[in-house]
């Protein structure tokens, strides 16, 4: 970790930090998670059992079933093997590189799944230009690791960063329905594209500007988690008493009627 790079660059691209295994043991959770999705919705398994071909056949196939499955991404981050990682020693080791010798989770992994012909004209799944401060509120010096769950290059919709973005501090941010987005501060000459593989990982800022580029070639498919970091002996984030913008709720109403049935829960105890 060059703290020096991070400081004044605003990121750090960490080499081979973790090890493939671990990556590895995630895809196939999230590929047995569609693989069970796949059987319920479609009634079959395409040819080819891996992760790109099971949602691109979703898509083309059964839209609506592509559509809540996209959105429940949330579902892969309550994986074990994604939320074990959150914790491997080597992000630990490197979060204390940055001064972070104890540090609060805000909220969950964050994990998104994108393929440049899996969207639309008017469906466009990655993330404009944001910084993700805002939505944590937490520590000046919180970072992010973004971690790549598929080999990323040039073409295959990369991270985009603006280098030295986070001197500029809180940006003006505008509003959507599920994340804030800078507004118009940066040309698209200044967002930096980061080539990056299976094993790698982001560490930036969560006042670094970044977006998700929109260079994506067929057949291809940009896979990642973050995970979000606040320093608990940051002063300005200790004399606010830990806030967090994230809210944990329970929904208590039944997400169907009628639903499960004695039958049910009884066909699971034989």
């Amino acid at each position: 970790m060059d703290r020096d790079f991070y400081n004044k660059q605003g990121y750090y691209v960490a080499k081979q930090l973790l090890p493939l295994a671990s990556i590895e043991s995630i895809l196939f959770d999230i590929e047995r998670l569609l693989k069970n999705y796949f059987q319920h919705r479609l009634k079959a398994l395409p040819e080819q059992q891996c992760l790109y071909s099971f949602l691109k056949t979703l898509f083309e196939n059964d839209p609506v079933a592509y559509g809540e499955f996209v959105k429940m991404t949330g579902v892969i981050s309550r994986l074990p093997s994604v939320q074990l990682l959150q914790f491997h020693p080597t992000l630990t080791l490197s979060l204390q590189a940055l001064n972070i010798q104890n540090f609060l989770i805000p909220t969950g992994p964050i994990v998104n799944i994108f393929a440049a012909d899996m969207s639309t004209k008017n469906n466009f799944l990655g993330l404009e230009a944001h910084q993700d401060w805002p939505s944590m509120q937490g520590s000046l010096d919180a970072v992010i690791a973004w971690i790549p769950l598929s080999n990323i290059h040039l073409d295959t919709n990369p991270l985009e960063i603006v280098p030295q973005s986070h001197q500029a501090g809180l940006l003006a941010q505008a509003v959507t329905s599920h994340h804030y987005h800078t507004v118009d501060h940066y040309d698209d000459s200044e967002f930096y594209p980061l080539e990056v593989e299976m094993g790698d990982v982001v560490f930036m800022s969560a006042f670094t500007v970044h977006r998700t580029g929109k260079q994506g070639r067929p057949d291809s498919l940009r896979a990642a988690l973050s995970f979000r970091y606040d320093n608990a002996e940051d002063p300005f984030f200790v004399s606010r008493l830990y806030p967090t913008a994230y809210r944990r709720s329970v929904d208590r109403e039944l997400k169907a009627e009628h639903i499960p049935t004695p039958e049910q829960v009884r066909s699971v105890f034989i």
